[in-house]
């Protein structure tokens, strides 16, 4: 994006047409909008945004506040490199936080690829969004208020060089900004990242609002009556003008024989209404690609994916066309959010969702009734284990996992499994056989990660407690142990015959 601009409209307010079509006039290609209507944080996109379109959408929502952005751009769009940009997700893949970043940001723009700078700082800042969420129990209220704190307002206008602006929108109706430059104005009906001078133009000129009230007759005089019905006035009468002009001279109607072009056939549009919901498969196609297709339709993989007789709800137009979910933003603007609530479709929950038949079944026969990783598990675990996100997150966490006073104000901040279960210790869990600990993670996968992570802190603490005293010159407490297994070995001879 070559140059953009972050609009934050409050609740039961209007921005007025005149900044919008000034703010249209530099950034006139696309679009994007953020805000929470029911509980849920709606993220759209769309290009060759109108300023009439745009007021008219503003006014059916304007009990909500929204934040939208605008942008030009200098080559083929991708509507997946247009703020705003979902950071944080729900199992569910909702949205719980968005960003819009605005601005130049140079460190995060890469030679090769077709998103811009922005793109990649979204992309940056995912980790540290989701581990810092995670920190708090994924309580957002929580997330929101640490990520105000002075040194992340610091982190974030690094970001940026000389001129840049990062807009947080969090499900709990939270809107922050990180503000660095000049450009931006606070204003009665919400704020703006530029003004494109709107503001000085309006301190200079102190009737602008008249002028303002003028601009809708002049806006009618365009579509008025016909030129042949305006009466002349009198000079154009005294020059004969308003007389028909000669026949020679007259320009002839076309012969009777000419056939005339047929009128062209008004455009219809299609409304909310004509949107019907169909039952249909996903087409033929590889996994990968049938997984991309119901993605594209309904916003989400489902866990019936691999099925290849399951039927889908979708959308569809009156001619049939089964319509995308960019298409119908593309279609109904801010608006859609009304179509997805009007008409819901009802689907399969998505794939690793936590419902009751997302379970592993339970009942079927254990293959591998030792702790033993099969060659399948082990390339997958090689693969989870060297993925480029995952050892950024190690490397993120090796304060964590070095240090027993961070392990201890971890492990007090999460109640391990047992206590979660109001048990006094985990003498019972830590009696179980592999065999029912495998069970017991058919049952319910996510109740097993809980465990594994309880025991995993009850084992970092544990050893890090002993590295700690040994650190600090404790190492007797531990010769005795060595000293009485040292001497049996020494007595068979073994040793001395090496030597």
């Amino acid at each position: 994006m070559s140059q953009g601009v972050i609009i934050i409209k409050k609740a039961n307010a209007e921005v007025p047409k005149d900044f919008l079509e000034l703010a249209l006039q530099s950034c006139p290609k696309v679009w994007g909008a953020a805000f929470v209507d029911k509980g849920v944080l709606e993220i759209m996109h769309g290009e060759n945004p109108v300023a009439e379109d745009l007021l008219k959408t503003l006014d059916e929502f304007k009990d909500i506040g929204i934040t939208l952005y605008l942008g030009d751009s200098t080559s083929a769009t991708n509507l997946k490199g247009v703020p705003p940009f979902p950071l944080i997700e729900t199992d569910d893949e909702e949205p719980l936080v968005a960003i819009i970043p605005e601005g130049n940001f140079p460190g995060y723009a890469k030679e090769k690829s077709t998103f811009p700078p922005a793109y990649h700082l979204a992309e940056h800042l995912f980790d540290d969004f989701n581990a810092s969420f995670d920190m708090v129990d994924k309580n957002l209220d929580k997330f929101m208020g640490g990520i105000e704190k002075d040194s992340f307002k610091k982190k974030m206008n690094l970001a940026s060089v000389s001129r840049g602006y990062i807009t947080v929108i969090a499900r709990n109706n939270q809107v922050i900004t990180f503000s660095q430059g000049e450009t931006a104005k606070d204003f009665d009906w919400g704020w703006c990242s530029n003004t494109f001078g709107y503001g000085a133009e309006k301190k200079e000129e102190p009737k602008a609002e008249p002028e303002k009230k003028g601009g809708m007759f002049s806006r009618r005089s365009t579509v008025r009556e016909k030129h042949v019905d305006h009466q002349p006035s009198g000079n154009v009468t005294g020059n004969g003008a308003d007389k028909s002009p000669p026949t020679e001279t007259a320009i002839k109607a076309p012969e009777s024989g000419t056939p005339k072009p047929p009128p062209k056939e008004p455009k219809k549009l299609v409304v909310i209404e004509d949107i019907t919901i169909k039952k249909m498969k996903i087409p033929p196609m590889n996994r990968k690609n049938r997984a991309n297709w119901i993605k594209e339709k309904i916003g989400y993989k489902p866990n019936t994916i691999d099925d290849v007789n399951a039927e889908y709800e979708v959308y569809t137009k009156p001619d049939g066309t089964v319509l995308s979910r960019d298409e119908i933003n593309r279609l109904f603007g801010l608006s859609a959010a009304k179509l997805f609530d009007e008409k819901k479709l009802t689907n399969a929950p998505p794939l690793g969702a936590q419902t009751e038949n997302q379970n592993i079944d339970s009942s079927k026969e254990v293959i591998q009734p030792m702790p033993i990783l099969s060659g399948s598990a082990r390339e997958r675990s090689k693969r989870f284990i060297s993925d480029e996100r995952i050892l950024k997150l190690i490397s993120e966490n090796s304060e964590v996992i070095t240090d027993p006073d961070n392990v201890q104000n971890t492990e007090t901040k999460i109640p391990p499994h047992w206590q979660q279960l109001g048990e006094k210790d985990s003498s019972q869990w830590d009696a179980l056989p592999f065999l029912e600990i495998e069970k017991y993670g058919r049952a319910d996968i996510h109740a097993l990660a809980v465990l594994a992570y309880s025991w995993k802190m009850r084992a970092l603490k544990a050893e890090h407690s002993i590295k700690s005293k040994i650190k600090d010159g404790m190492k007797d407490q531990l010769k005795p142990v060595e000293a009485e297994a040292e001497p049996p070995k020494k007595a068979r001879g073994m040793f001395s015959r090496a030597g």
